[in-house]
């Protein structure tokens, strides 16, 4: 049974008071006032009690009256109305539902509720903002932009993609950005993936390989965050993708200039000893052996003297060649100064080392630079030292060798000398 203060009355009026942005009004066929009732009323200065009876044209602003009434028109004709609509200032938003209101089966009048929305349609309205701007973003970037599904798969690209990758949007929409990495990028990008799925992060950037339509490869720089629901669940990740393959040529390119020689296209001395250092370091650590050869191109000055400096970088290039043809693929070959070169032969024992260099020698010997009657005959000396375990750094080493390629030049140049024997 209901206590007193759970009388019809009492519970409607907290079921409004509940609602603090809401009001309830019935009219009847003339659109007269029955009821009014709601905090919103107090909220914008209306006095429900003076409001009862009067018609709802002298309470309501002409502009807010002119609106709703043909609504509350169709309500008492049997229909039931639900709309959005303004205050007459502009300021403020309201969800109206109208209902007919019945006597039994006789429609008696008509029964309206409206709840201010004003909160949430400027919510709606900033949402359209924030989404129009990120759509003309998205569509306009100047980047490769696209929306990638948890699985991989492409849900959006933007036209600077298309245009990076050579397909169309709809060709992309039917791959996956697992198509079409570079399979040596593959595996850290997946694993960039994983951690953003595990929560480790909230996003990450690397440089990687695309394969395009048409098989070529682009370097990109590439930046990818996860979004989550509101629960908490990965749905998709957006990508920014900026083509970085010119960049990483210009890098290319300075890396070849800073660590090779200009004229012949061998390592540069700089990068030669880096690499004598590790092989020294193993050598060691691990027992390994090498060789390490020096060789000087006999009387170069006098090539250069007689037949000009032209005809002697020739020369120099012609003895590059020889030591890249004679070489192994894993041997280093480098110009270390103006007619001295250097190579450097992992695993070899000092007699198949000597017999390498007198092959270089030999070839060196038969070389005929320039045209005509008058061409440069070239020899060479060269120095050999051992690299073992008791190689104690690069530098005695280095100083080794190139005392055998002199002494190699003492005993009548164009020969082969082991350091020490």
């Amino acid at each position: 049974m209901l206590s007193d203060l759970l009388t019809p009355a009492s519970l409607r009026a907290a079921a409004l008071a509940a609602l603090p942005g809401a009001a309830v009004f019935a009219v009847d066929h003339d659109l007269n006032l029955l009821l009014c009732d709601g905090p919103a009323l107090a909220t914008h200065g209306y006095d429900p009690e003076k409001m009862v009876g009067r018609p709802l044209a002298d309470v309501a602003p002409a502009p807010a009256y002119a609106e709703l009434a043909p609504h509350y028109r169709a309500a008492l004709a049997g229909e039931l109305r639900s709309f959005e609509h303004s205050s007459s200032d502009g300021e403020r938003w309201y969800w109206t539902h109208i209902a007919p209101l019945k006597d039994g089966g006789e429609i008696v009048g008509a029964v309206a509720v409206s709840q201010d929305i004003t909160v949430r349609r400027h919510a709606d309205d900033e949402l359209r903002a924030v989404t129009t701007r990120f759509e003309t973003a998205f569509a306009a970037a100047p980047i490769g932009m696209t929306l990638v599904g948890v699985d991989g798969s492409f849900l959006r690209c933007n036209q600077a993609l298309c245009d990076l990758l050579g397909y169309t949007e709809e060709e992309l929409l039917a791959l996956t950005f697992q198509d079409i990495t570079h399979p040596d990028d593959l595996d850290i990008d997946l694993s960039h993936v994983q951690r953003l799925l595990d929560g480790e992060a909230a996003d990450y950037t690397m440089e990687k390989r695309y394969v395009t339509k048409a098989g070529r490869l682009v370097w990109v720089l590439l930046a990818a965050s996860l979004v989550r629901d509101d629960d908490g669940a990965p749905t998709h990740f957006i990508s920014q993708i900026k083509d970085i393959t010119e960049t990483r040529r210009m890098e290319e390119k300075l890396r070849q200039l800073a660590e090779h020689d200009a004229v012949t296209d061998l390592l540069n001395r700089r990068r030669f000893e880096d690499e004598l250092v590790r092989q020294v370091g193993r050598c060691n650590r691990y027992g390994e052996t090498a060789c390490l050869l020096i060789l000087d191109v006999d009387d170069f000055k006098g090539v250069n003297d007689q037949f000009g400096h032209r005809v002697g970088d020739a020369a120099l290039q012609q003895v590059a060649l020889v030591l890249d043809e004679r070489l192994r693929a894993t041997d280093l070959v480098a110009r270390i100064g103006g007619d001295e070169f250097a190579a450097l032969l992992p695993g070899v024992t000092a007699a198949e080392a000597v017999g390498v260099a007198e092959e270089v020698r030999t070839a060196i010997e038969a070389l005929r630079i320039g045209s005509g009657a008058r061409r440069a005959h070239l020899t060479a000396s060269i120095g050999l030292k051992t690299l073992d375990g008791h190689t104690t750094d690069e530098d005695s080493a280095f100083v080794a060798a190139d005392r055998a390629m002199y002494e190699a030049k003492a005993n009548g140049r164009n020969r082969v000398q082991i350091a020490g024997g």
